[in-house]
């Protein structure tokens, strides 16, 4: 979660400023933020479903 808030306060930061160039590393960190929500959505997908089976809830 640390990394994600990382993140997402250098891209907040970034286009804040209309005048910076995208560097590299800010591109990186575009990146690993992107596959870090996919892993949070489908971890989050995970456990709901795990819920539901637990329950007897699954078809």
């Amino acid at each position: 979660m640390t990394a994600l808030a990382n993140s997402l306060e250098r891209l907040a930061m970034a286009d804040a400023d209309q005048e910076r160039v995208y560097s590299e590393t800010l591109i990186d960190d575009y990146e690993d933020l992107l596959d870090l929500a996919n892993d949070v959505y489908v971890a989050s997908l995970e456990t709901h479903l795990a819920s539901l089976s637990c329950f007897g809830l699954t078809h």
